[in-house]
Formats: structure tokens, sequence, C-alpha cells
């Protein structure tokens, strides 16, 4: 009788050892894809442009500096001119004069020393084909841009304007 006890003992001791080796792997299995995602994102291909802004006769008005994967973009843009009394500098990313989505994106204004920095995550960061500088009156009620106020753009090259 002690026998068939032991081996009872050490067939449960295998069934648990069994258990815990599938939870283990299983786990295991989890942490590196969770890894092997995180490790692709991180390593995406991220393009880092400079661009000069343009106003009227070919003036520069500014610098924008854009980094993005596509999709995290952060935008950083510079200007020394001070927009008139009681306006603001705007800064918006556009699609091709408004062809793709018909939506521009307003990145805000720029702040009292002329920068402006904008960082977000975008679903197609790549369908935007210019940064359009527009002079906007101080708390602006209308959300789209004053394009008859534009006062510089900063045109793209690839990969943007897919």
């Amino acid at each position: 009788m002690k026998k068939f006890k032991s081996i009872e003992f050490i067939m449960n001791a295998m069934r648990v050892s069994i258990y815990i080796g599938v939870i283990g792997l299983v786990i295991g299995l989890g942490v590196f894809t969770a890894f092997s995602l995180f490790q692709r994102n991180v390593n995406a291909a991220q393009s880092t442009q400079t661009y000069v802004i343009l106003g009227w006769g070919g003036k520069t008005v500014g610098l924008a500096d854009i980094v993005s994967d596509g999709h995290q973009t952060t935008v950083t843009a510079s200007t020394p001119y001070i927009p008139p009394q009681g306006k603001t500098f705007e800064a918006w990313l556009v699609d091709g004069n408004y062809g793709a989505s018909g939506y521009p994106l307003s990145l805000g204004q720029f702040d009292e020393k002329g920068i402006l920095r904008y960082k977000a995550n975008i679903v197609n960061a790549y369908t935007y084909t210019d940064l359009a500088v527009t002079v906007e009156p101080k708390d602006d009620p209308d959300p789209k841009p004053a394009t008859s106020n534009q006062v510089g753009v900063a045109v793209f090259s690839s990969p943007y304007g897919k």
C-alpha cells in the first residue's frame, strides 16, 4: 500500500512540474513577443529633416525641424519675427493644398520668443506636404487657418506627401 502512495505522490509531483513548465513557457513566450513588438516600435525608421520657412519673395521667415517615424511626430519651428499687435503666428500641417484629407492640422501658436514646439502621435504624418505659418488674431475662435494671412511655408520632401 505504501508503494502505491509513493507512486501517486510522484505522479502528482510530475503533473505539477509539467503544469509549472507549461505556464513558464507561456509567460516566457508572452514576454518575448511583447519585447519584440516594443523593439520594433523603438527601432522604427525615423525621418529627421530641417526646412526653411519661406515667405513672400523668397524671404526666409524661419526654420522648422520635423522628426517622425510616420506616427510619433515632433515639430520645432522658430522665427525671429514678431507678429503684429493683437496677433500671433500659428503653424499648420497641410496636405497638398488640402488634396488628401482637406484638413489643416493646427500645431499651435509660436510663443513670445518665436518658438513653436509640437509633439503628437499622428495616424499618418507622411500624408502632409507642407508646414504653413499664418498670422491669426489672439484668442481666434475660428479653427481654420487664415490663408489670406499666410506668412510663410516650408515644402516637405520625401517621405512626406504620400
